[in-house]
């Protein structure tokens, strides 16, 4: 995948769009937002691209998201989005040197209580994600891994 040239512009009006979309399982939660983010930024439809796109929205609940995340790689989100953006050709990089665009794992607070992995998108030192009413923003300190488009 190859970033467009206006990435930056779609990927903000991307994500201002979604700013007080509340979360909903299946379409409009962290998983859902980084693929409409990369949509935006490569106009790749990853629901289309991949390989395994039957893992992409399949889910209605918290139970039905985890256990399809484990059906698939076995375990977790983070197990998973390696899998996933290793099929799409999406590197590892270090937090370091995260940019604007990346995808970013972080461990924050969820909409079904706790401590937990999100997947959201950097815009330079915090991470964008879906929230409980809209998204949200973590420190990049918080990032566990992040992949480059």
């Amino acid at each position: 995948m190859k970033r467009l040239e206006n990435w930056e512009s779609k990927l903000f009006a991307f994500i201002e769009s979604r700013k007080k979309t509340p979360m909903q399982w299946g379409t409009d939660d962290c998983f859902m937002l980084v693929v409409g983010a990369i949509k935006a930024m490569t106009g790749v439809d990853p629901k289309q691209a991949h390989p395994d796109a039957r893992l992409i929205g399949s889910y209605d609940t918290p139970n039905e998201g985890y256990r399809t995340l484990r059906n698939y790689s076995g375990k977790g989100l983070v197990e998973t989005c390696s899998m996933v953006a290793n099929k799409m050709g999406m590197a590892v990089k270090d937090k370091a040197f995260a940019s604007r665009g990346d995808v970013a794992i972080v461990e924050t607070e969820t909409v079904i209580g706790g401590v937990r992995e999100v997947m959201g998108v950097v815009l330079g030192d915090v991470v964008a994600s879906q929230g409980k009413d809209g998204i949200v923003y973590n420190d990049i300190s918080k990032a566990k891994m992040i992949w480059t488009i």
